[in-house]
């Protein structure tokens, strides 16, 4: 009996000294990330090297229970909390993420970001959300969605829903209420006219129209939807757009998003556009923001062979180029983890 008792306390002090241990390691990764205070990815800088901090957060998912990772969401420091995030989300840990999100939306703390070459600032609640909004339903992610929008929170998870086709009367009052004070320094305004232009409602258009000088790019994209209700209006935009061509060419969306509209139309009035704004960059044939992006927008709107006069003696310079023209969702630079 006294040697049971002997082995049964000998267990508990193996397994007190290793929970001790373990806390240990979690204590000292967290305190390197407190320390060090980036939100890093697993390679960072030109030579890729994996910084201390993410280190440390492998060490985090590996000694951290999901009690203690939840712990750590009320950390004082706010890139302990986005770790504690990520590593929530990794181990696909049985918790509350809806919950975690609402307090998420309101965690604007901001925290600096180091992923591959691009150090950048952002906020918490951004990186939290990043990490685990995979793991919210359908449901839950459009109600996250709706406070975002209500309380003007210029997240890249706001922005990336933003771009999306996804309706609701509740989202389509958030966003055109933060589209009524649309400008320049605030961006997710201005995605939120390009989102309420998806709706096609007569009562957007002026809105619509205040962004043609704020962001090109986006008021081109939005005028999409008011094709052809609109057309009268557009062909007097889009003529005097033709005298800014060159000036589009260093955005790329933007001169996309022209070419799309004019392509859209799909009348004489576009085609005698192109051919205009042929002559004005067709000469650039070896790059992505030459005849090669016209081109390529081209032949999404040839299926009746409208176009057809654009490609004649050019279908080389479509081939050779179709490398590397840019996917639109390659602009758009994701820091998450």
């Amino acid at each position: 009996m006294k040697k049971v008792y002997f082995i049964f306390i000998l267990s508990c002090a193996a397994f007190s000294f290793s929970c001790n241990a373990k806390n240990k390691e979690l204590e000292e990764a967290v305190d390197l990330i407190r320390k060090n205070n980036c939100y890093s990815g697993m390679y960072v800088g030109e030579a890729g090297i994996t910084p201390d901090e993410y280190i440390a957060f492998t060490k985090m998912c590996e000694k951290a229970t999901d009690k203690e990772l939840l712990e750590l969401l009320k950390d004082e420091n706010g890139v302990v909390r986005a770790y504690a995030a990520d590593a929530l989300a990794y181990k696909k840990a049985p918790v509350d993420y809806f919950s975690i999100a609402l307090d998420a939306v309101d965690d604007i703390e901001t925290v600096e970001t180091f992923e591959f070459c691009f150090l950048d600032f952002s906020q918490c609640g951004d990186c939290i959300l990043e990490s685990i909004f995979p793991y919210l339903s359908g449901t839950d992610q459009q109600k996250i969605y709706r406070l975002l929008l209500e309380r003007r929170r210029n997240f890249s998870v706001t922005c990336r829903f933003l771009e999306t086709d996804l309706h609701s009367d509740e989202l389509y009052d958030a966003a055109r209420k933060w589209a009524e004070e649309v400008n320049k320094e605030d961006y997710a305004s201005l995605k939120a006219v390009g989102y309420i232009s998806t709706y096609k409602k007569e009562q957007d258009w002026n809105l619509v129209l205040s962004i043609q000088n704020l962001d090109k790019s986006i008021f081109y994209k939005s005028c999409l939807n008011y094709i052809p209700s609109h057309n009268k209006e557009l062909e007097k935009i889009f003529e005097e757009a033709l005298s800014e061509v060159d000036q589009m060419k260093e955005f790329s969306l933007s001169l996309e998003n022209f070419y799309e509209c004019l392509a859209v139309m799909h009348n004489d009035f576009s085609k005698r556009m192109l051919h205009i704004a042929e002559d004005k960059t067709g000469e650039d044939n070896n790059s992505k923001y030459g005849k090669p992006l016209m081109l390529k927008v081209l032949k999404n709107h040839n299926s009746d062979g409208f176009y057809n006069n654009f490609f004649e003696g050019n279908e080389d310079i479509l081939t050779e180029s179709s490398s590397y023209l840019l996917n639109p969702d390659e602009l758009i630079l994701d820091l998450s983890l």
